[in-house]
């Protein structure tokens, strides 16, 4: 298998900016060698394919995504940060909306019949009286689940 060795003037460049051994990322590199970050991407690649360069350590971009970060020689990579969602404390006013929200969806699905086939009553008998467990309504709720002759007629 033949080994991929980077050569060429775009090659040259990314080894000319990367000689003074200070550690860069593509975006750092793509401003100083006046290249595009694809350009730049490839040949990192196929420079530390060829123990050109190594991974000296790890940074987080403006999305939350870990960026390697470059330097010229050769040294065990850096092991990557965990792949784990940075997250970011709410706000009181964050917290207070989604408060607001939650309680506006459960007085919606509690205002809403829940279905009951006209059937269940002949079989099961009357429903039983269910309160509530969830936090927010504390309430007991009976719901007339009285089948009228013409809603029989209509099934």
């Amino acid at each position: 298998m033949r080994k991929m060795t980077p050569c060429g003037k775009t090659a040259q460049t990314v080894k000319a900016v990367l000689c003074d051994e200070k550690a860069r990322t593509v975006a750092q590199l793509v401003d100083e060698a006046i290249l595009t970050a694809p350009t730049i991407r490839d040949i990192l690649r196929k420079m530390h394919a060829t123990k050109q360069v190594y991974i000296a350590d790890w940074t987080h971009s403006d999305y939350g995504r870990p960026l390697p970060i470059w330097k010229i020689g050769y040294a065990p990579d850096a092991q990557p940060p965990d792949h784990k969602k940075r997250e970011r404390p709410k706000s009181e006013r964050q917290l207070a909306a989604e408060e607001r929200t939650r309680a506006q969806r459960i007085e919606e699905e509690l205002q809403q019949p829940a279905f009951r086939h006209p059937w269940d009553e002949w079989l099961f008998g009357p429903p039983p009286v269910t309160a509530s467990t969830h936090q927010f309504t504390r309430r007991i709720c009976r719901m007339d689940m009285t089948v009228t002759a013409d809603e029989m007629e209509a099934v």
